[in-house]
């Protein structure tokens, strides 16, 4: 279904873009850190494989902008209180 395809690819796309603005308020905009952006992307396609395909298509921008503040917040989290997370993906 094309509209399953449409709504995760605006999911990530929402996610890399809020992941990207999330590492540059960690670092104060000095830098763009790769895993924030791998992990808000992953955190976005976590967010919308459940419903994607039914939601709408704009909808699913901010499902993975929701996403991914929650998986680089829960990762920073985890870091915060020291438990052993090898890769970092939650």
């Amino acid at each position: 279904n094309i509209r399953c395809a449409v709504t995760t690819i605006n999911a990530t796309v929402g996610g890399g873009i809020t992941a990207i603005v999330y590492s540059l308020w960690r670092t104060k905009g000095k830098l763009v850190i790769p895993e924030h952006i791998i992990n808000g992307i992953l955190g976005s396609l976590v967010a919308i494989t459940p419903a994607c395909a039914s939601v709408h298509t704009y909808d699913a921008f901010y499902i993975g902008s929701v996403g991914a503040l929650v998986g680089l917040g829960t990762n920073t989290f985890i870091c915060h209180l020291r438990v052993d997370d090898p890769v970092g993906a939650i």
